[in-house]
């Protein structure tokens, strides 16, 4: 995991961030109380073989609405009805035992007026993933100013890749972002992106050549992911760090960020123990595979577990301690060998063609590249012009020498034009706002002190204005 550890290297170090409460939407008391009357569980089959369970609690001609539960953690979800192959209804005994009723119900295939042959938009993801709360112009002056991602540049992408109405857009992801864990928040702000392409009937898939920080989290916002030969996932072990004064608070904090994170990976039928050993170095993980399925444990595998564990993740204390930042276990990684066994990833390739073959496309089809790569670019030269100008307009603001009416009104110049690039640029230069802040009290002293020099001096005053 060199290259995630480097790169995660040379970011800024993450913020304390106030609470933040789940955005996920609860199921209606009416048909929780349904849910808690039934003695089984439903079964639902992806059609890219990806199979979870839970209870289906609404299927409609587009969609297929379920209250996904992995290990014991609900979380509601909604697949395309096209991404699913089919319902099995009671299919899985709940915890208590009762028995299932095993109906099966099949979907129908995708309606027979969309055009032949199937489009595949690939769109390449890579930078620096920035947004609230992570960004600013320290960020940008320290860093590459020319591969920063952010939100509106990634929806114009997605706009265009849906233009073509393709039945599969392929993200290929080589990013990273700041703030370590906390970068979950940021990634976030991309969900809506992607759900809002599957529930428009598309297959999301992500295919994975690094993701670091809070940007591993973004391939976990759908159930398909693929990784290249060198891919990997990771960085985000941090979390055990966090501090805020409190333990008491700590601990509600982390519990906090794990809920975000685990109900990501739920939703998309990922086990949220892999998020835990990815996020804290205090969090075992074992895993042994029975019928070839992963099973886990979350603790030092003991004589009464069996035989058969494989460590994926200790408690990195003591002996266990990693002796290498490089190399080790005390959080869990991921690269593209141990993510397959894991069934985090579906396959590993590099060659579009074979993904394509991976993904079950066999009839003929167009890989389509539209304007998604050229809009990222274009906004990463602006922002990189932007942030060249904007720091040749602060450095004309600090001349504190400056006296005259015409040095000040420069440098009031100066600042509404800062003023102006930060708002353009803001979820990347100033997304809480605070620059701008800053800047607008400077701008009302700068002119306070030349309304102040103009009432006093009249015309035949001298031309200085004392600061």
């Amino acid at each position: 995991m060199a290259r995630i550890r480097t790169a995660i290297a040379t970011l800024l170090a993450a913020v304390a961030l106030v609470a933040i409460a789940p955005t996920w939407t609860p199921v209606a008391p009416a048909a929780a109380a349904a849910q808690s009357e039934e003695a089984s569980l439903d079964r639902v089959v992806l059609r890219n073989g990806r199979v979870v369970e839970g209870r289906v609690l609404e299927v409609t001609d587009t969609e297929v609405k379920m209250l996904v539960i992995v290990a014991g953690i609900e979380a509601p979800t909604t697949y395309p009805r096209t991404d699913v192959l089919e319902i099995q209804r009671g299919a899985v005994e709940a915890p208590a035992g009762a028995a299932a009723t095993g109906t099966t119900a099949t979907l129908p295939e995708r309606a027979s007026d969309r055009p032949e042959g199937t489009v595949i938009y690939r769109l390449p993801l890579r930078g620096h993933l920035m947004g609230e709360p992570f960004g600013g112009i320290p960020y940008l002056f320290s860093q590459s100013r020319r591969d920063v991602i952010s939100y509106t540049p990634i929806e114009k992408a997605m706009a265009d890749a849906k233009s073509y109405d393709p039945e599969v857009i392929i993200i290929e992801v080589d990013a990273d972002s700041p703030g370590g864990f906390d970068g979950l928040f940021v990634a976030e702000g991309l969900a809506p992106i992607f759900e809002q392409a599957k529930r428009e009937g598309h297959r999301v898939v992500f295919w994975v050549e690094s993701a670091g920080g809070g940007a591993a989290f973004v391939p976990l916002m759908s159930s398909e992911m693929y990784f290249k030969p060198d891919g990997e996932l990771g960085g985000i072990g941090d979390l055990g760090e966090f501090d805020m004064g409190d333990e008491s608070v700590n601990e509600k904090q982390i519990s906090l960020r794990l809920g975000h994170a685990e109900g990501i990976a739920i939703q998309n039928g990922y086990n949220p123990a892999l998020v835990r050993a990815m996020a804290r170095e205090e969090n075992w993980l074992a895993v042994r595979w029975e019928g070839g399925v992963p099973v886990y444990i979350e603790h030092e595998p003991r004589p009464q577990d069996g035989p058969g564990w494989t460590i994926l993740s200790d408690n990195g204390q003591g002996d266990n301690a990693d002796k290498s930042v490089f190399e080790g276990n005390d959080v869990l990684n991921l690269d593209a060998e141990m993510a397959q066994r894991l069934t985090v990833s579906k396959g590993t390739t590099g060659d579009i063609d074979e993904l394509a073959f991976m993904l079950g496309i066999r009839d003929d089809y167009t890989v389509v590249t539209g304007k998604g790569r050229r809009l990222i670019e274009d906004y990463q030269d602006r922002l990189a012009r932007a942030v060249d100008q904007l720091a040749r307009l602060i450095e004309q603001t600090q001349d504190q020498s400056a006296s005259t009416r015409a040095e000040l009104g420069r440098q009031l110049r100066a600042l509404e034009e800062s003023r102006s690039i930060l708002t353009t640029y803001a979820e990347v230069l100033d997304p809480n706002g605070a620059y701008r802040s800053q800047i607008d009290v400077q701008i009302e002293a700068l002119r306070q002190s030349i309304r102040s020099a103009n009432n006093a001096g009249g015309a035949g005053s001298p031309n200085r204005i004392r600061r």
